[in-house]
């Protein structure tokens, strides 16, 4: 009898032990996921240049990112996204030639029953630096 309790014993930690596997696997790759559509996001927004000030400055200096277009660029990023209804755009700014995004994501956990709300966090930052004729 005592062989028989420790091998139900034995199976229920190995299910454990996989359940958190799988668990702790899909967490990263949704975070990976995120960070990766973070960066897309934040690249898309720093190709947005001020062209108003562009012509007026020329290229001799970094060129300043127009903000309303850089969050349009940002938003549409999202919108096209394979999870754009569960992606949320926490923050958004833009200063001279950078942007810096940060996004957020549900990530809803079941174990054993239990249902945990966490939500997963991202930030990015692009700079755009423009060399007329090239490197």
């Amino acid at each position: 009898m005592g062989g028989v309790i420790r091998g139900v014993l034995a199976l229920g930690i190995l299910f454990a032990v996989l359940m958190l596997i799988s668990v702790g696997a899909g967490t990263y790759v949704a975070d990976q996921r995120l960070q990766k559509l973070t960066d897309a996001a934040a690249l898309a927004g720093a190709e947005a240049i001020d062209l108003e000030m562009y012509s007026v400055h020329g290229a001799s200096s970094v060129a300043p990112i127009d903000s309303q277009k850089a969050q349009a660029r940002i938003k549409e990023v999202l919108r096209r996204a394979p999870e754009a209804d569960a992606v949320a755009l926490v923050d958004f700014s833009v200063s001279g030639a950078d942007v810096h995004v940060s996004l957020s994501m549900p990530l809803d956990l079941e174990l054993v029953g239990t249902a945990f709300d966490l939500a997963l966090h991202a930030k990015s930052h692009a700079r755009l630096i423009y060399t007329p004729g090239g490197p």
